[in-house]
């Protein structure tokens, strides 16, 4: 029975139902094991029980208040657990202490114990008490100490079971022998070692959603260049069709080549690796040699440096790489920042309004003068249009949203406000007392520390208007043309202040004349 709190999000209760399948199929029989999911509480708001309850074969959505305290007492508390029974078979024990009615349900375990024994021990320990258990430990103890000594043997922990005659590897749905994979690996005089690396990840985790296209890149440079190296996909997915969707995005663009994987039905092995290899979160990536000896625990690193200039990922591998990589960036930055100039002074002798970038990394500000936008990158970037420092009346201009992807911060500075960085920073417009902003993705309005609510949202296409009024130190924004009440009045706003938009993965078109809407009209200012 499955105490259920509505979160549909929650994986673990897919892990549960394809545990209950694997179980079943090992007893032959669908009505083996069974699970109940009971309405008990909602994790939130936005949880549903029915949604959360899809796929289990008996369901109770909203439990009585009498049998949440029957179970609360049998849980010992624990009710946000799975609580296991079995039917009484009409039998006594042996030593005559104990006697149990037939067809009358009996708790297997406790509740904490039957759900990290679910997850942990999986379906073969079935029903996850305390014999069973004690059995897992004592044969995972041994496994684990195979799973070294096979790591350490030329990789033997991945050849094929003599019993089943079941290759643990694979290549996209195909067995593969570990034997061949490191035929393929096999070096001449005077080449660089091969390598293999063992890859731990799971599609439900941010930080390797955002690794592993970087290392399927990495790995397709590599084998292009002619690189000797194989990537081993360990999956900590919650279920098998999430690891299949998962493992189908690890193929190099060009010739579509795959990493190899661990098959999924082999969670022992999964479970082992972690152990051996100390595995404390993902993504994780490990880098051997092919007779098993470790390279690396930390080839995120050095895959995150250059994987060409690492390889073959050795630690005087990887200083090297380190330092090209850092004189790469030197240079590439000069030439960046050459480039900005360049670009700013052709601007300006063709007559734009020089857009210039204050802060960010190079690169993350992109300004084409001719159609008037600014592409702002994977960068909390600010940009000024510090020749349009007004002192006197009212200063204006629009920015016109074309795609919304992050943060955006758009208004005026003061001058000489936006100490240039070109580094990362989290600081743009309106995070100092030094200049304003309004934000239509979280509905607020910055200065200094002094944020406030801004009651206005910008989807794609939305113009937004923004003046300043230097003679009576306000500022306000419009949306399409709609005036809404002075967002600010700061009396160090009649020193005069300059456009100024900060944003990241956001593009825009700004019009710093030929407006869509124009300025507000003078009673915005005297009411």
């Amino acid at each position: 029975r499955r105490l259920g709190d509505g979160d549909f999000d929650d994986k673990s209760y897919g892990k549960m139902l394809y545990t209950m399948k694997q179980v079943n199929e090992q007893h032959g029989s669908s009505k083996h094991y069974a699970m109940v999911y009971l309405g008990v509480s909602l994790y939130n708001d936005g949880c549903d029980h029915e949604k959360a309850s899809i796929g289990f074969p008996f369901k109770n959505l909203e439990a009585s208040e009498e049998l949440k305290s029957a179970l609360n007492v049998v849980a010992n508390g624990e009710l946000s657990l799975t609580v296991l029974f079995r039917l009484g078979k009409g039998l006594c024990s042996l030593d005559g202490t104990s006697c149990e009615e037939d067809g009358v349900l009996f708790m297997v375990g406790k509740p904490r114990a039957t759900t990290v024994g679910m997850f942990e021990a999986g379906p073969k320990s079935f029903p996850w008490d305390a014999k069973a258990m004690a059995a897992f430990e004592e044969a995972k103890k041994k496994r684990v100490e195979a799973a070294r000594e096979g790591l350490n043997n030329n990789f033997d922990i991945f050849k094929a079971d003599d019993d089943a005659g079941k290759e643990p590897l694979l290549r996209g749905d195909k067995a593969v022998n570990i034997k061949d994979v490191l035929d393929s690996l096999k070096v001449g005089d005077g080449e660089e070692d091969a390598v293999i690396g063992m890859y731990f990840s799971a599609h439900w985790c941010p930080p390797c959603q955002m690794f592993t296209p970087e290392l399927v890149k990495a790995y397709g440079e590599l084998k292009a260049a002619g690189k000797k190296i194989e990537l081993i996909f360990v999956s900590s997915d919650h279920t098998k069709e999430d690891f299949e969707g998962y493992y189908d995005e690890m193929k190099t663009d060009s010739d579509h080549h795959q990493f190899l994987a661990l098959n999924y039905d082999e969670r022992e092995m999964k479970s082992d690796l972690n152990e051996v290899l100390e595995v404390r979160g993902i993504p994780t990536l490990v880098f051997f040699k092919p007779d098993g000896t470790i390279i690396t625990k930390d080839g995120r690193e050095a895959i995150s440096m250059g994987a060409l200039d690492c390889f073959p990922f050795d630690e005087e591998s990887v200083q090297r790489g380190q330092k090209d990589a850092e004189e790469r960036a030197v240079a590439e930055q000069v030439a960046a920042l050459a480039k900005e100039r360049e670009d700013m002074e052709k601007a300006k002798a063709d007559g734009h309004v020089v857009v210039e970038r204050v802060r960010g990394a190079v690169g993350t500000v992109t300004v084409d003068y001719e159609t008037k936008s600014i592409d702002f990158g994977k960068s909390f970037s600010t940009a000024l249009a510090p020749e349009l420092l007004t002192k006197t009346g009212v200063l204006y201009y629009e920015v016109e949203v074309v795609e919304m992807g992050g943060l955006g911060q758009f208004g005026f500075a003061l001058e000489g406000g936006m100490e240039s960085n070109d580094g990362l920073t989290g600081d743009g417009t309106g995070d100092d007392d030094k200049s304003w902003a309004v934000d239509g993705k979280r509905s607020m309005k910055w200065h200094g520390n002094a944020p406030g609510a801004w009651p206005h949202e910008w989807k794609d296409g939305t113009v937004v208007g923004l003046a300043a009024n230097v003679e009576t130190g306000m500022i306000a924004a419009s949306i399409d043309g709609e005036w809404s009440d002075v967002a600010f009045e700061t009396e160090s706003i009649k020193d005069g202040v300059c456009p100024s938009m900060t944003a990241d993965k956001f593009k825009i078109r700004y019009a710093f004349s030929d407006f869509k809407y124009g300025p507000p009209p003078t009673t915005l200012w005297t009411n």
